[in-house]
């Protein structure tokens, strides 16, 4: 099963009633919500695990610009390195293009915790990055 689980929604009308009122399940009413308050992706966000274990982590923290911008950053043999670019998130794909290079996509999904997992397939592995927003 995939980090943020699987979402069925589905809407049922209760027969026999005067008013055929519609009756919301239980997870359409977190996808609902979820897209209400998941709409904004600016903000500071961490990485707070990666899968599978011991994978290397894409990123260790990235601010998204209400600009369109984005500033990321991580460890690499103890040095901290840095990418900024540009950012576009377009129903579930997150397009990363770091200045001067190749737009990377990846499939982003908020989890029903408010958590997003960052999903990165290449090189033959998927890995998974779930990110924490920071200063909430």
């Amino acid at each position: 099963m995939a980090p943020w689980g699987t979402i069925h929604s589905g809407f049922s009308v209760t027969a026999g009633s005067r008013c055929a009122a519609p009756r919301i399940t239980l997870a359409a009413v977190a996808v609902l919500a979820g897209a209400v308050a998941g709409c904004a992706l600016s903000g500071s966000w961490r990485t707070v695990s990666v899968e599978p274990p011991g994978a290397p982590a894409p990123i260790d923290r990235i601010d998204f610009g209400a600009d369109g911008r984005y500033t990321a950053s991580w460890s690499d043999d103890g040095d901290t390195r840095t990418s900024v670019g540009a950012y576009r998130w377009s129903g579930n794909t997150l397009t990363v293009t770091q200045t001067g290079r190749e737009p990377r996509r990846y499939r982003l999904r908020r989890r029903l915790d408010g958590k997003l997992a960052l999903v990165y397939e290449g090189d033959n592995a998927q890995v998974v990055a779930v990110l924490e927003r920071q200063g909430e």
